[in-house]
């Protein structure tokens, strides 16, 4: 299995050890399609993998973060790191990372909205700025509230107009600029 060296899926996974499904990231091909998902509950990376002909997936395996940590820092100058996928997950210096087993991972694709045949916008800002400003403004526990303007014809959300985020109990807010492409 390849992926991109720039997923870092541990970081979404869940710390709760008595969510013990969500200790672990799936690796999972059906029809036609492999991905990597890790969630806490809260939140849930899904990434595409590239699985190689000798990879053996048939469902779900859960592999533990540390093989993709692992697999990360062996892949040294490469894009994506190689993660061989025939009974465990193996790193290409030999290193072997079991599978979890007995253990049934959440239905992830519920949780994912379906977009075909609904009307979307796609508006892109920095996250790390996004992150900075609550802090700014006081965001006590991480919660922002997101105020986006919309065009007064059509109700639809102007992607060149600033996000206003405020904070309700500092009564700060901040102004983040849209991303010029």
């Amino acid at each position: 299995m390849k992926i991109p060296k720039t997923c870092k899926l541990e970081k979404v996974v869940s710390k709760d050890e008595s969510r013990e499904a969500l200790l672990s990231i799936l690796i999972e091909s059906k029809d036609g399609q492999a991905n990597a998902v890790a969630t806490d509950g809260r939140r849930m990376a899904i990434v595409p993998v590239e699985l190689s002909d000798d990879d053996e997936i048939d469902g779900q395996k859960l592999m533990a973060p540390k093989a993709l940590i692992e697999a990360r820092k062996q892949a040294k100058r490469a894009d994506k790191s190689t993660i061989g996928l025939n009974g465990a997950a193996m790193m290409p210096d030999g290193q072997v990372y079991p599978w979890k087993k007995d253990v049934n991972y959440p239905r992830w694709q519920s949780c994912v909205p379906d977009t075909i045949g609904t009307h979307y916008q796609t508006i892109s800002f920095n996250a790390k700025y996004l992150y900075e400003l609550a802090q700014a403004i006081g965001c006590p526990n991480d919660c922002v509230q997101l105020q986006i303007e919309t065009k007064p014809a059509t109700g639809g959300i102007d992607p060149e107009r600033p996000f206003i985020i405020e904070e309700k109990t500092t009564g700060g807010k901040g102004v983040l600029m849209p991303m010029r492409p």
